[in-house]
C-alpha cells in the first residue's frame, strides 16, 4: 500500500574507481598515477502536500574522496511548474529555480563561493 501522507525516503551509495583507476599520460615521458576511490552517500525525503498543492524535497549528499564534502538542499514544487530550491554545497549558499511550461524546462541556478558566485541558465524539451 502507498501512502502519501507519509512521504517517500530514498537512499543511495555509490563507489567510483573502486580499484583506484590507473591513469597513463599519451606523452614522451609516459606519467601515469591513480585515481582515488571515492565514497558517495545520499539521502532524500519527498513529501506531497495536498493542501499547498505542492510537494518538499529535502535532499543531503556526502562525498568522501580528498576530503569531506557535504551537499544540503531543499526544493518546494508547486503544481509540477514551479520550482524553488535552496541549499548548501560544501558550506557556500545556493540557490535556484525551474520553470516548467508544456515540455520545455527552463532553470536557473545560482552558487556562491569564494570568487563571489556563479550562475547557470539551462532549458530542456521533453518529447
Amino acid at each position: 500500500m502507498d501512502d502519501n501522507r507519509l512521504g517517500k525516503v530514498s537512499l543511495a551509495l555509490a563507489v567510483k574507481d573502486l580499484f583506484n583507476t590507473k591513469i597513463t599520460w599519451n606523452t614522451q615521458s609516459r606519467n601515469s598515477g591513480n585515481i582515488k576511490r571515492s565514497w558517495h552517500l545520499g539521502l532524500s525525503y519527498f513529501q506531497p502536500i495536498a493542501s499547498i498543492n505542492g510537494k518538499l524535497l529535502f535532499a543531503y549528499a556526502f562525498e568522501k574522496k580528498y576530503d569531506n564534502i557535504h551537499h544540503f538542499g531543499f526544493e518546494y514544487q508547486y503544481r509540477d511548474r514551479l520550482a524553488v530550491r535552496f541549499g548548501l554545497d560544501q558550506s557556500q549558499f545556493t540557490a535556484g529555480i525551474g520553470l516548467q511550461i508544456l515540455m520545455f524546462t527552463f532553470d536557473y541556478a545560482f552558487k556562491g563561493h569564494e570568487l563571489g558566485g556563479s550562475h547557470r541558465i539551462s532549458t530542456s524539451i521533453r518529447f
